[in-house]
């Protein structure tokens, strides 16, 4: 006796050309994450950007970082099981950050999944389609075709206490640069001219290779490609920001003068419980020698509004700081407190 889940797969099997939707939520490293998936079952043979209620297979790339996060990722799963209601042929599939951490607990609460699958399981995802998996094979753009993200590393090592980040995607591991290198350089031939780069922390890469290659090494890489006509350098980290990223933004013609600095916070006690190993004078002092060595440097950062070590008093002197400090763009963001960071 074959049950309904097993029957629905066998369907897919015995169709040519499987007809795939994707929902890709969060960060740009998730997008780059659907970007090669999808590559992955367009090469297997799926027909891939479909719209929901034409596709046999309906996927949601999910993150998991902060509450808002994961409850956009629980309502994107249950709009398209009302699809996979109306035509009970279709499968769900939940991948990504949400289901890497939360994979029993959405097993159990969102029944109408037909599979749940974690982070690094396109071999998996790709035969719940019905395909034969295939090796990786590059990615299928989902960002407008002049421009790409470049993932530089996997993971964070930082162990900040309010961020589940090292939970879900595990410690720092930089990408070899000969890899990152040939990524850029298909990209170029595929017409990209900018280059995002990004990473958990791009201001670490390197740190844990054998070679003595850094961020601005890489840099320094990438802008020989022919045909790239501009980098991007997002996710620094201001406690470890090194002299030769800033020499790197001088020396290279195709570094754009933006740096996204997040800085989360100008108390310093609150600095200390959140583990950033900075102090306001040492995150100041940074930003004075960004301006002065790189004049009309654009500088976006972040804040953290409340504090998970204490209540709104600091918020208001971080206010008060943030109002003093000289930055193109700065966002703030409350603090979500969660399971799993070390809040002190």
């Amino acid at each position: 006796m074959v049950c309904p889940r097993e029957a629905r797969a066998y369907h897919l099997t015995m169709k040519k050309r499987p007809v795939i939707h994707l929902t890709s939520l969060g960060c740009a490293k998730n997008l780059i994450d659907s970007e090669r998936l999808l590559a992955r079952l367009a090469r297997a043979g799926a027909i891939v950007g479909a719209p929901p209620e034409e596709a046999d297979v309906l996927i949601v790339n999910t993150c998991g970082f902060i509450a808002p996060a994961k409850q956009e990722s629980i309502e994107a799963v249950l709009e398209l099981a009302r699809y996979k209601e109306a035509d009970p042929s279709k499968r769900l599939i939940v991948m990504g950050c949400l289901a890497q951490r939360y994979g029993p607990e959405l097993r159990e609460g969102i029944p109408e999944a037909d599979a749940v699958f974690g982070l690094n399981q396109d071999d998996a995802i790709v035969a719940a389609c019905g395909l034969r998996p295939v090796p990786e094979t590059g990615r299928l753009l989902l960002t407008p075709p002049h421009t790409a993200y470049l993932k530089i590393s996997e993971g964070c090592s930082n162990g900040c206490t309010y961020c589940t980040i090292p939970l879900i995607r595990g410690p720092y591991r930089s990408r070899p640069p000969e890899e990152i290198v040939r990524e850029a350089q298909e990209l170029a031939t595929s017409g990209v001219k900018e280059l995002v780069v990004i990473a958990q922390d791009t201001t670490l890469y390197g740190t844990d290779l054998p070679s003595n290659v850094r961020i601005h090494d890489l840099l320094a890489r990438l802008a020989e490609i022919a045909g790239i006509r501009w980098l991007r350098l997002l996710y620094t980290h201001p406690a470890h920001f090194p002299s030769g990223l800033i020499a790197a933004y001088r020396t290279i013609p195709k570094l754009v003068p933006y740096v996204d600095l997040p800085l989360q916070h100008l108390d310093d006690d609150i600095l200390r419980r959140m583990g950033r190993r900075m102090t306001q004078a040492t995150a100041l002092e940074l930003v004075a020698r960004l301006r002065a060595s790189v004049p009309g440097i654009a500088i976006r950062t972040t804040f953290i509004v409340d504090s998970p070590a204490r209540p709104a008093p600091s918020s208001t002197s971080s206010s008060a700081l943030c109002g003093s400090f000289d930055s193109s763009t700065w966002a703030s963001f409350p603090i979500r407190p969660r399971r799993g960071p070390r809040q002190r």
